[in-house]
């Protein structure tokens, strides 16, 4: 078996359990032999312990005796006419169009003189020499022994179907069989509540099988009671063969097709030449059903012991879980004792589809909803059922559960990047508790705890913790030109507030990011920037202005540089709000120094801390 967990359309699945199984549908049967040109099997010879050798009707008449073993035929002889038959001790007698008769195996009677040519061969009496036949003319049936040569009884019988000759003569009518001794004497009769199809005595003699519209029966021949023996389905079986040791039977039934039992026990042995079309009168068997000749083809039957007497649904499989796949699969007891898993060819049919339903595309079981469900499973022509309960005991999955940054005010939520999944219910995410504080718009570490719980009790727990970030956006300038500049060092018209001027800036150039610095100062004299220091935290960052883009105005005098990844590390790591810092601005005729304030130290810290947030986004 194998038990797959699925989240509504497969979100997710895992093998949970799996059963090593030995796949079967039917018992395999080898070809011994190709085909041979024969028109129908005319019986075994009964001397013959294993009943391989089969007598056959080829083609213009031509007689062959065929061993199902090798597959080699042992014998032609001359043409067979319409009619062969053989006694107990494997004398064959041959009626042919010649009006002359001809024996082989052991003995040899010659021609029969008694034997009228217009009456046709049925069948030797048991443990005898004495044969019935049947006048192709009328209604007489008569007995010849062939020892003496002599006619022993002569009888009318009026329209018949079919006649039998075993211990006993059976004649078929209709519905009907009437039994008569081996002197022709009335014995008795057999009615049927349809009409007879086919029947035969079995190799023994102490059965009587009969086919009918309504099925198989079997009736004990010492005094014609019906035995309690069932075949299933056989209905209309045209053709019924006995194996010599009264073990198997295999038939061809009302649509045409192959079919075999164990006689003993009726129980149906499932092949893989079940549903193969069968010409009339083309079945044989062995004894016990070793090799089975259907149509003009020998197989072997040498696994026939393994077909399967019995499935169940293994014990280890009490109960269904929401939303699990169940593979179809059946524990079986073979007739040789053997007791295999089987997955195969096996399927699964529930009474609540809501319950649980079977997926088409793979033949899968499904328990779709908490509930109760009756669930027949079937394999070959067996099915076994058994009442189950589709229980919940799968805790929800909480997806997403990682620790997290965000930069305060951009509305993120606690909940942020997570789902609840539960495997009966879905989604289950509105459902999450949430324990901790939690504010996305104060910088802070947050420490969080989500609890989900199902309608079945089944509850999952997780933490995790929530970083949220200074977010520099609200102090920061967007200007036209897609700059973002501090809103503590310059105006919303884009003028400066105070000089000398030491702004971190972000451009933006076709989707390009660019972190710069930008030094201005007020002048009436043109200067020459030669180095920027800026002191902070007991640190000092250098940046050489000589080569900078630089310009000039009547007013004022600036240069712009690009910060590196270093740079922006020292100015995160040494400027701040509240630590002092210093700015000296060298050029070729001054050094200007200035003492920055609180906004300004600021504004220069969010330049670098929009870079980031940017570059996040």
């Amino acid at each position: 078996m194998k038990k797959l967990m699925i989240f509504g359309v497969l979100l997710c699945a895992m093998f949970l359990s799996v059963h090593s199984v030995k796949a079967t549908e039917g018992i395999k049967m080898s070809v011994v032999n190709g085909g041979h040109s024969y028109e129908e099997v005319k019986g075994t010879l009964k001397s013959n312990p294993d009943g391989v050798n089969v007598l056959l009707k080829g083609y213009n008449n031509e007689g062959l005796l065929l061993n199902m073993e090798t597959g080699r035929v042992l014998k032609k002889f001359e043409e067979i006419g319409s009619s062969i038959i053989v006694n107990d001790f494997g004398n064959a007698y041959v009626y042919t169009d010649k009006y002359d008769s001809q024996t082989f195996h052991e003995d040899t009677f010659g021609n029969i003189d008694a034997i009228d040519r217009h009456n046709l061969p049925v069948g030797f009496i048991q443990n005898s020499n004495t044969f019935i036949t049947k006048s192709r003319y009328n209604d007489e049936m008569s007995a010849y022994d062939l020892e003496s040569n002599q006619i022993i009884f002569k009888n009318s019988i009026g329209k018949s179907n079919q006649i039998l000759v075993g211990q006993d003569i059976a004649i078929v009518r209709g519905n009907s069989i009437t039994i008569l001794n081996a002197q022709g004497e009335f014995k008795t009769l057999l009615e049927f509540d349809s009409t007879i199809k086919n029947a035969v005595f079995t190799p023994d003699n102490a059965m009587l099988i009969v086919s009918t519209e309504e099925g198989v029966t079997v009736w004990d021949t010492s005094n014609y009671q019906k035995k309690d023996v069932q075949f299933i389905g056989t209905e209309n079986a045209s053709n019924l063969v006995v194996d010599r040791s009264n073990s198997y039977i295999a038939l061809r039934n009302k649509d045409l097709q192959f079919r075999l039992y164990n006689f003993k026990t009726g129980d149906r042995i499932y092949t893989e030449k079940d549903n193969k079309k069968v010409a009339k009168n083309q079945l044989a068997l062995s004894n016990k059903a070793q090799y089975l000749l259907i149509n003009k083809t020998v197989y072997s039957g040498e696994n026939i012991e393994t077909y399967v007497e019995n499935i169940m649904l293994p014990n280890e499989w009490k109960t269904l879980e929401l939303g699990y796949y169940y593979e179809p699969w059946v524990r079986v007891q073979r007739a040789n004792g053997k007791v295999e898993d089987v997955t195969k060819g096996v399927s699964f049919h529930p009474n609540n589809i809501d319950v649980a339903y079977v997926n088409p595309e793979n033949n899968y079981l499904v328990a779709n909803q908490l509930g109760n469900v009756t669930v027949i499973a079937k394999y070959l022509g067996f099915e076994v059922k058994r009442d189950f309960k589709v229980v919940d005991t799968e805790k929800p999955l909480l997806r997403g559960v990682k620790n997290i940054s965000v930069y305060a005010n951009t509305g993120a939520k606690a909940l942020q990047g997570m789902k609840a999944i539960d495997i009966g219910e879905g989604d289950l995410t509105k459902v999450i508790k949430v324990s901790g504080k939690f504010n996305a718009n104060v910088p802070g570490v947050y420490k969080l705890t989500y609890t989900v719980k199902d309608r079945s009790g089944n509850t999952a727990t997780a933490k995790r913790t929530i970083t949220v970030k200074y977010n520099p956006s609200k102090n920061m300038y967007l200007f036209s030109n897609g700059n973002y500049s501090s809103k503590y060092l310059f105006n919303k018209d884009g003028t400066i507030r105070s000089t000398p001027t030491i702004a971190s800036l972000v451009r933006t150039s076709y989707g390009e990011l660019s972190s710069e610095l930008g030094v201005e100062v007020k002048t009436t004299q043109k200067l020459t920037f030669k180095k920027l220091v800026i002191k902070s935290n007991g640190k000092t960052l250098t940046k050489s202005l000589t080569g900078s883009a630089y310009y000039s105005g009547s007013k004022n005098e600036y240069v712009i540089k690009k910060l590196t990844a270093a740079d922006r590390k020292w100015i995160k790591n040494n400027i701040h709000a509240n630590k002092k810092a210093t700015v000296s601005v060298i050029t070729k005729k001054k050094t200007i120094n200035k003492t920055l304030t609180s906004k300004q130290a600021q504004g220069l810290l969010d330049g670098v801390l929009m870079y980031d947030y940017k570059k996040a986004q």
